[in-house]
C-alpha cells in the first residue's frame, strides 16, 4: 500500500497531461492471481478481488478525475494489472483531493512544521 502512495506521488508530480480513457481499462489479471497464488493465497480469492475491483470501478470511474485515472492506470498496469491497484490508486487520489490537511498533501505546505 505505501508503494502504492509513493508510486501515485511520483506519478502526480509530474506535469504530463495525457488523454484518459473514457472507461475502465480491460486487464487480464490471471497471470498476477496465480503469482499471487503461489504466495498462499487462493486464485479463487484473487480473481473475486479483482472482479469485484472491477466492478467497482465500472460504477464509480467518472467520478475519478481524468489525472488519476491516467495516472493510476500507469501504476496499476506495472503492478500486475490489477483492477484492485487501479481502485486503491484511484482512492487515494480522491482522498487526497478531498482532505489535503488530513493526508499532509497541502498545495500552500511549504515543507515547515509549525
Amino acid at each position: 500500500m505505501l508503494s502504492l502512495l509513493i508510486m501515485w506521488v511520483m506519478f502526480a508530480s509530474r506535469l504530463v497531461v495525457v488523454a484518459a480513457a473514457s472507461e475502465v481499462p480491460a486487464y487480464d489479471f490471471d497471470p498476477n492471481c496465480r503469482l499471487i497464488a503461489t504466495l498462499n493465497h487462493s486464485i479463487e480469492r484473487c480473481t473475486s478481488d479483482e472482479e469485484e475491483a472491477r466492478g467497482k470501478l465500472a460504477r464509480q470511474w467518472n467520478e475519478f478525475s481524468p489525472a488519476d485515472r491516467d495516472i493510476c492506470e500507469t501504476v496499476a498496469r506495472a503492478a500486475g494489472p490489477s483492477y484492485v491497484e487501479l481502485l486503491t490508486c484511484l482512492q487515494i487520489g480522491q482522498a487526497t483531493r478531498e482532505n489535503p490537511e488530513k493526508t499532509g498533501a497541502n498545495a500552500s505546505d511549504d515543507g515547515k512544521r509549525r
